[in-house]
């Protein structure tokens, strides 16, 4: 059996309203579920609980740094010559000392006063953990921005789509109308075949928007790592006109920028610190031949403490340059 031109269009359309009963039972989605699809997808989200884990893992390491230093030494050594004392000493006979010489120490230090350093130290790295966060955040806007430009793609060949249906339909029945008038010869052949023509356009155009929608809805299959089944309706947002408008400062680049000038800030007065004089105290206690008493050549425990001062002058000289600014 032969179909006609208008027995096709007629099951054409039978076919998609058909695709369009199915679709009354397929799944919905609706912009904020596709929002919340992306962001479970997308690593980032993870990303977030590892920065704030690392960020306390090193100010407890900074932190750490203010318990007392204790280093366990040890050394034998052999030199070529001793102390002695060559001048007589009436009723008094020194012992030469052995050439082999053996020590082992326990030092303990203690930091005072860093000039700031630690303090500076945490400031850098919760400030920088900031800046990482916020950036994080900068990505995940960036893409719930693709997420709502895809999802307005999808919507608008959606409507591209149903206009060429319409037009279709109306063309459908202007070619009924105008083949009965060329059967009773009203009409030229030229009139027939302009709206067939017409209808062949528009067909042409209805295989390029659903081609587009198609490639719209696999772009964002992959950013929610779910593919669509056959007749999956998009619901179109009641706000999607009243957009709510973001003030320019709320955006969260924005926020970034801020939380770098807070980070640069920390480098800066780390870089301050390290110009301050330190105050530590320490002590050293052990065991060797000699010990404190270099006139005694026996083994004997030792011990000495007290209070050290350093100032690093040298760190002036590159502090300058360090300074972003």
């Amino acid at each position: 059996m032969i179909l006609s031109k208008n027995n096709y269009y007629a099951i054409f359309y039978f076919l998609l309203g058909l695709c369009g009963s199915f679709s009354l039972t397929a799944q919905t989605y609706t912009l904020p579920m596709i929002e919340s699809l992306a962001m479970q997808n997308y690593p980032l989200i993870k990303q977030s609980a590892l920065l704030n884990q690392t960020a306390q893992l090193s100010v407890e390491n900074i932190r750490k740094a203010l318990y007392p230093q204790i280093t366990l030494n040890g050394q034998a050594t052999y030199q070529s010559d001793v102390t002695s004392i060559s001048v007589p000493i009436p009723g008094f006979t020194p012992s030469l000392l052995s050439k082999d010489q053996y020590r082992a120490t326990v030092d303990i230090q203690q930091n005072i006063y860093d000039g700031g350093v630690q303090k500076s130290m945490n400031q850098v790295v919760q400030t920088g953990n900031a800046m990482a966060l916020i950036k994080n955040e900068v990505d995940l806007y960036k893409v719930k921005e693709r997420v709502t430009q895809l999802y307005c793609g999808i919507l608008y060949t959606d409507a591209v789509i149903g206009q060429i249906v319409y037009i279709n339909q109306d063309l459908n029945n202007a070619l009924n109308k105008v083949e009965a008038l060329h059967k009773n010869g009203l009409v030229f052949k030229n009139n027939v075949l302009q709206i067939k023509a017409q209808l062949l356009k528009n067909q042409q155009k209805l295989t390029e928007a659903q081609a587009a929608k198609k490639n719209i809805m696999d772009g964002l299959a992959i950013l929610i790592n779910k593919n669509f089944e056959t007749g999956a309706v998009f619901e179109t947002p009641d706000t999607l006109v009243q957009t709510k408008v973001i003030k320019v400062t709320e955006r969260p680049e924005f926020k970034w920028y801020d939380a770098q000038k807070n980070n640069i800030l920390a480098q800066q007065s780390m870089i301050d610190a390290k110009t301050q004089p330190k105050l530590g105290a320490f002590l050293q206690t052990g065991y060797g031949r000699p010990g404190l008493n270099m006139l005694k050549n026996d083994f004997a425990l030792f011990g000495i403490g007290g209070i050290r001062l350093q100032w690093s002058l040298g760190s002036f000289y590159t502090a300058k340059k360090e300074k972003p600014f």
